[in-house]
């Protein structure tokens, strides 16, 4: 009843039925199929075919789903890695460039006052030094670390006088 026989079986029962009725002064003119009604058994089978198919699909989808999704995520994963080592590149490109204009700039300085540089080291040392809070040193007083404090020029006096001597 659901092929596509479906108007030729009604067309038979039509024909069927005319003849049947002839003798009750009745005119069949068409027969019309609403509803047909299988066994539970074979509806039941139907029902599950219909619905293995329908599983099969969606099994089908979720696969090729998934096979899409691991594509994306690895072409994702590719750009990251390339993109993190163009960075990383471009980084140390500019470190280093940035490590030369330094380096540069500190030589012309440290040529041009050699004194003015130490002293600027020095407070650098301590800065470094003493960063922390409650750091406690021991040193001599007179010892090279602390020259800046005992003569505004930085000469130490023991070394002052060998300056001046030459």
């Amino acid at each position: 009843m659901l092929s596509e026989k479906r108007n030729t079986i009604m067309e038979s029962i039509r024909d069927s039925v005319a003849n049947d009725t002839k003798g009750f002064g009745i005119s069949v003119v068409d027969i019309r199929i609403g509803r047909t009604d299988l066994p539970e058994a074979v509806s039941q089978n139907v029902y599950d075919r219909m619905r293995t198919e329908r599983e099969r699909e969606a099994n089908l989808l979720r696969a090729e789903g998934e096979e899409n999704a691991r594509r994306i995520r690895a072409t994702a994963d590719r750009l990251q890695v390339e993109i993190v080592a163009e960075a990383e590149r471009e980084a140390q490109v500019l470190r280093g460039n940035g490590d030369a204009t330094r380096n540069d700039i500190l030589g012309k300085a440290y040529g041009s006052d050699p004194e003015f540089f130490e002293f600027f080291r020095s407070l650098e040392a301590y800065r470094e030094t003493f960063a922390e809070p409650g750091t406690t040193m021991l040193i001599s007083p007179d010892s090279d670390f602390f020259r800046y404090f005992s003569d505004v020029g930085g000469i130490p006096k023991d070394r002052g006088s060998k300056k001046k001597n030459r």
